[in-house]
């Protein structure tokens, strides 16, 4: 993945988020700080997601993984979670039709279930999950690229 499409895959995330905190509260920057504490961010992983660019470490990309598991894109052994990403997509991104959140959820979660089991549970595996959300996204036109 190069760096480009890593900042395009978290200010998705991080678009997510936002739109998460506006429909319902869920995650205010108080509430991110607790999250990012839960999920044993550093302060420095911390400060780039603030800013809306990519924590490029591994201790980043456990903060995303840590966070789409909050959100239930992933089941409790990390493996994607169709029912609960489709769920998800649904509930914060409501401008999508359902259509195309399916299209998403069906691409994503064939392209998550070619993963060897020992990959599932880590880090890269909940990143790659977020990049293909992120991906799919835009090649249908409903995600703008940043």
């Amino acid at each position: 993945m190069t760096q480009i499409q890593t900042r395009r895959l978290f200010a998705g995330l991080m678009m997510l988020l936002s739109v998460v905190a506006a429909t319902n509260g869920r995650f205010t920057p108080e509430q991110i700080d607790e999250l990012g504490k839960a999920c044993n961010a550093s302060e420095e992983d911390l400060a780039i997601a603030k800013a809306y660019k990519v924590p490029t470490t591994e201790t980043g990309k456990c903060l995303i993984k840590c966070m789409i598991s909050k959100l239930g894109l992933l089941n409790a052994d990390g493996s994607y979670n169709k029912i609960g990403t489709a769920a998800a997509l649904k509930q914060y991104w409501t401008e999508w039709s359902h259509d195309k959140i399916e299209l998403i959820n069906d691409k994503c979660y064939a392209e998550a279930s070619t993963a060897a089991p020992d990959v599932i549970p880590t880090c890269n595996y909940a990143y790659s999950v977020m990049a293909c959300i992120n991906l799919e996204a835009k090649n249908l036109g409903i995600l703008q690229s940043s």
